[in-house]
């Protein structure tokens, strides 16, 4: 298969422009090496034959951690513990978001239960020497642990994939594909997603979505954001209040198919009519 069209002309396009300015030595192609590390002993590469210490080498290391229902706050700063001594240069945390095409949908956080977790998390640092790295503004922290009503900010990550640009956010995969990135942020209804706005946004807290959210209030407020980075999460007292609900709260219910033979005892239909409401 040769070189597809547009890239033949962006090449050439960027040969020409540097040959009219006269620059005699210019790259073509970028080699990166991140690390010289490999599970592999070629015999025609030597890369594998570094003493250790540059084979272990690391231009920057983060971890993404996320949270589902079974996370104990003890194992979960264990774990932030032992990030930090080996060297980790920051931690992205955030509660698992119902992922609708997940194998298994009973292992995520409802939004109460998150910001409980995550105070419990914060609490095991809190007055101790544990110095933990996150790679998150202290407004998002703040807003894990329940002290911010923020509204999602989809636009703030978007994600580009194989099918093009994913609507609203790389974590709702069933609302389409914009061809461009000028057609996903002008033609994509913004409005409809977010806490509130839409039932499957209702128990997201991730980063995604609310580190934007979380970044725009800290340059708006500054003095806010200083005093969450210097103070940390507060850990005590009441959660702040959730976004009002603007969707139907009480969707129609699916219709349940009934037996023929249930038809014949209206007490027992009564009755299962009541447990559906």
């Amino acid at each position: 298969m040769s070189i597809p069209l547009l890239q033949m002309y962006r090449v050439g396009r960027y040969v020409i422009e540097r040959r009219l300015r006269g620059d005699e030595r210019y790259p073509l192609v970028l080699m990166l090496e991140p690390l010289f590390q490999c599970n592999l002993a070629c015999a025609g590469c030597g890369k594998i034959d570094y003493p250790k210490e540059v084979l272990q080498q690391r231009i920057r290391v983060t971890v993404n951690c996320t949270l589902f229902n079974n996370a104990d706050p003890d194992e979960v700063a264990a774990f932030f513990d032992t990030a930090m001594q080996q060297g980790i240069e920051g931690v992205t945390v955030s509660p698992g978001y119902s992922y609708s095409h997940a194998p298994r949908q009973d292992v995520f956080l409802g939004r109460t239960a998150s910001k409980q977790l995550f105070r419990e998390i914060f609490r095991r640092a809190r007055g101790t020497r544990r110095r933990w790295s996150f790679n998150h503004s202290a407004l998002y922290l703040d807003f894990l642990a329940g002290n911010q009503a923020y509204q999602c900010t989809p636009w703030s990550n978007p994600t580009y994939n194989i099918f093009g640009w994913q609507r609203p956010c790389y974590l709702l995969t069933d609302e389409g594909y914009a061809g461009s990135y000028r057609a996903l942020m002008e033609e994509t209804d913004w409005e409809r997603y977010g806490v509130g706005r839409n039932p499957r946004c209702d128990n997201c807290m991730a980063h995604c979505g609310y580190e934007g959210t979380a970044v725009a209030d800290s340059v708006a407020h500054p003095l806010k954001a200083l005093t969450a980075a210097l103070r940390g999460p507060r850990l005590t007292g009441p959660m702040a209040q959730d976004l009002p609900v603007l969707y139907e709260e009480r969707p129609a219910l699916a219709s349940v198919a009934i037996p023929l033979t249930a038809l014949k005892r209206p007490g027992e239909n009564r009755a299962r009519a009541a447990e559906l409401q």
